[in-house]
């Protein structure tokens, strides 16, 4: 399961940032599914997928789009 976890643990993002980000992360990885926590404390999920498959430009993108940096972590399904 990949994890895209914001560095800023107070940041709450609108329904809009975390679609755009989710088109991204659907359209890139593929993923087939993927949920967005809107913070206070922002992370995206995707299962089944890990960290190799995450594009440093797709990163950068959503990290631009949140406005915050991204952590990025691999964890079992």
């Amino acid at each position: 399961m990949l994890r895209l976890v914001a560095a800023d643990p107070a940041i709450v993002i609108t329904e809009r940032q975390a679609s755009r980000a989710l088109y991204l992360l659907r359209e890139f990885i593929p993923a087939t599914r993927c949920d967005a926590e809107l913070g206070p404390g922002v992370v995206f999920t995707v299962p089944h997928h890990g960290v190799q498959e995450l594009g440093p430009a797709i990163r950068a993108e959503i990290e631009v789009i949140i406005g915050c940096a991204l952590r990025v972590d691999e964890l079992p399904d």
